[in-house]
């Protein structure tokens, strides 16, 4: 299902999202990844839900606006370990057998959630995940930040190199503004030229999505150019969809574009046959005609982006 190895770190991600979490650390060691974040502590609920325990209908549409939490992407990890150790709030524990939580301590009271995964295999397998997570962590692109709602800094530690993404969104009184966003990131310290982008959203009105809380939305996101001079739009770095993170579905376009598609299983393509996402697209449509005027009254409308 998890063709890339290193793709379970987007479900770790989505996870620290959907707890709430603002920041988040990675750091890889030879034989095993710790993660922390600093969003809300397990729960006896949560506890349930990683160990696959069936949901009455009233919680799983309860838990409709998590972006991944515990849910498929919970289990991904196992293509790596084979115990990943928890520990968060009153809890600490292992899970064995991808559903069975193994306690270590009871009554704990740890302030963050702190999830560990030693590497499984022999010495040849260990090295090749450690290698495999290790170019994920040096690949990662800020803007999957972007999209999210709550994740705000991340930090990358290896051997051999650490980065810190961050975002920033720029303050706006009206609503029908768009947003600046700027995508921040550090290299050993070192700055690297930040990413700024103008971000358009509305709450999506499918009725699929208009009941949940928080609500979902739909976003388009257009590149500010950084040089100096008059504000212009340049292309972003990718043209893929997205749903929170990048997608593996091209749109050929030069901006970027989010919305809660329903994707396979691995969140990496989406279900382009299923009306609901069909909706999605016009909703993004309608956006796109919003988006219009303000580009007009601020010139932004150029021959060479048309």
């Amino acid at each position: 299902m998890y063709a890339e190895k290193a793709h379970f770190i987007y479900e770790l991600l989505q996870n620290a999202e959907d707890a709430d979490a603002t920041s988040m650390i990675l750091h890889l060691r030879p034989t095993e990844l710790v993660v922390r974040h600093n969003g809300r502590a397990f729960t006896p609920h949560d506890m349930d839900a990683i160990a696959g325990i069936s949901k009455t209908d009233n919680e799983k549409k309860a838990d409709q606006d998590k972006i991944g939490r515990f849910g498929i992407g919970s289990k991904s990890v196992f293509k790596v370990t084979q115990r990943p150790r928890i520990q968060s709030g009153p809890f600490d524990f292992e899970m064995e057998a991808y559903i069975v939580p193994v306690l270590l301590a009871v009554n704990a009271a740890y302030e963050e959630t702190t999830i560990t995964l030693p590497f499984t295999g022999d010495a040849d397998a260990v090295q090749s995940t450690y290698l495999a997570i290790e170019a994920k962590l040096q690949t990662l692109e800020a803007f999957n930040l972007l999209f999210l709602r709550n994740l705000r800094e991340l930090r990358l530690q290896g051997e051999n190199k650490q980065r810190l993404l961050t975002k920033h969104a720029q303050p706006n009184n009206d609503r029908a503004a768009p947003t600046i966003q700027t995508l921040n990131e550090e290299t050993h310290g070192h700055p690297v030229a930040p990413l700024r982008y103008l971000m358009f959203q509305a709450a999506a009105q499918h009725p699929e999505f208009r009941r949940l809380r928080p609500p979902q939305y739909v976003a388009l996101a257009f590149r500010l150019a950084e040089q100096e001079g008059p504000v212009r739009l340049v292309a972003a770095e990718s043209d893929f969809a997205f749903v929170f993170f990048e997608t593996a579905h091209q749109t050929s376009l030069d901006f970027l574009v989010h919305a809660p598609f329903v994707t396979t299983p691995s969140r990496k393509n989406l279900k382009p046959e299923l009306p609901v996402n069909h909706a999605l697209v016009q909703e993004l449509g309608a956006l796109l005609q919003q988006t219009l005027p303000y580009f007009k009254k601020h010139t932004l409308l150029t021959i060479s982006r048309l």
